[in-house]
């Protein structure tokens, strides 16, 4: 019997190239959604570890270290969120094929340009769990 689910294939070289993109896209869109868990996560477990291990025992001074790491834990979040956001944008406008009606509050440079916000997020993801690291230790 003959295939009846028949996958509908891209007939321009501009259509190769949005499936591409689409696809590079989803994997990175997928990426920043696990930094944004990770970082969430991090934030959570760097509180939960001040408030129950340290704080328990102590009295415990918020140190530079510790609000740092927790910043960049916030903004790693936040860029990841947007990132994912305006990367869903990009994908829309090279589609050529979705338009929305309604409009978005983002610069048009920074939907044609989402990556910067990856690096954004990146940098304070490790930034911060760098950061968390030299603080745990140095109160060793």
């Amino acid at each position: 019997m003959p295939n009846t689910e028949e996958k509908e294939m891209p007939n321009t070289e501009n259509d190769v190239l949005f499936e591409h993109e689409k696809t590079v896209m989803g994997i990175f869109i997928d990426n920043a959604k696990t930094y944004t868990q990770l970082s969430t996560g991090a934030l959570v477990f760097t509180i939960t570890f001040v408030d129950k291990v340290v704080g328990s025992k102590n009295p415990f001074q918020l140190d530079w270290f510790l609000i740092s790491s927790w910043i960049g834990f916030v903004i790693s979040i936040g860029a990841g969120v947007l990132y994912q956001y305006l990367a869903v944008h990009f994908i829309q406008n090279i589609s050529n094929r979705i338009r929305r009606s309604h409009g978005i509050l983002m610069p048009k440079w920074l939907i044609n340009h989402p990556w910067p916000l990856y690096g954004v997020m990146m940098v304070c993801f490790f930034g911060g769990a760098v950061i968390f690291m030299i603080g745990a230790i140095t109160r060793l």
